[in-house]
């Protein structure tokens, strides 16, 4: 996890608020036609993210001790500080995707990308270093993850399967990029995404999804600022139901 310095843009939820109604509420039907990000063919559905204290009723893992997201602390005797900047840097090769199609996705209150964006290397429990693929990019506001108890204006996550899995249900890893607001700054990624500037409407099919706006995206370029900085790493879940650890 990582933070950006500075964005701009028209805010996700005030854009798609009429697709899916009062963001960031979903309807209560059994299941999404939509396939989990995750790897599951299908979404549950019979939940609400206005009522996630509730979520460990039905799920028995959303009560877990190893829950994503979660409130990173800065400092404090629950940090092992390494006492080095540019980790993620170092273990990223992110590359350059061309024009796509942004999907809405109710079950992850983000819009996204599906896409070859280069890749990750992470040392396993043995030291073996391990290629994960990033395979799709998810753009939320307000962020998911708060740092010292505030959240930020948005969040990008990266998301990562293992280069020989399918798809990510064991061993995932979400890199994921934080962003604070900058009038006078802007960030190619929402770009990318469609997001427009200021006060104009982004124009949206009825199947929720839209194509995006620039020719391509060079990853590595647009979270570099953010890689090169200060990261923190845990054992989490999946951070919606059924919230898989």
């Amino acid at each position: 996890m990582a933070l950006a310095k500075a964005v701009t843009f028209t805010g996700l939820c005030q854009v798609v608020s009429g697709l899916i109604g009062t963001c960031p509420t979903l309807s209560r039907s059994p299941y999404l036609e939509e396939a989990s990000p995750f790897g599951w063919p299908l979404s549950p559905n019979d939940w609400t993210f206005l009522k996630q204290e509730e979520w460990s009723e039905r799920y028995m893992v959303c009560g877990g001790e190893l829950q994503s997201p979660m409130d990173i602390a800065t400092s404090g005797s629950c940090v092992m500080n390494g006492g080095q900047d540019g980790l993620i840097s170092d273990a990223s090769d992110y590359g350059t995707v061309g024009k796509g199609t942004v999907h809405l996705s109710s079950y992850m209150r983000s819009a996204s990308v599906k896409g070859d964006f280069g890749s990750l290397y992470l040392k396993d429990t043995e030291g073996h270093t391990v290629q994960y693929t990033a395979h799709e990019v998810h753009l939320s506001t307000d962020s998911w993850h708060t740092l010292d108890g505030q959240s930020r204006v948005a969040e990008l996550m990266i998301f990562h399967k293992p280069k020989d899995h399918r798809d990510m249900l064991k061993d995932g890893v979400v890199v994921s990029v934080l962003f604070e607001h900058n009038e006078s700054a802007d960030n190619a990624i929402f770009s990318y995404m469609g997001f427009p500037q200021g006060h104009e409407e982004l124009e949206v099919d009825e199947d929720a999804t839209w194509p995006t706006l620039t020719e391509q995206l060079n990853l590595k370029e647009a979270v570099k600022e953010a890689t090169a900085g200060a990261s923190y790493m845990y054992q989490g879940s999946v951070p919606v139901p059924p919230c898989s650890e």
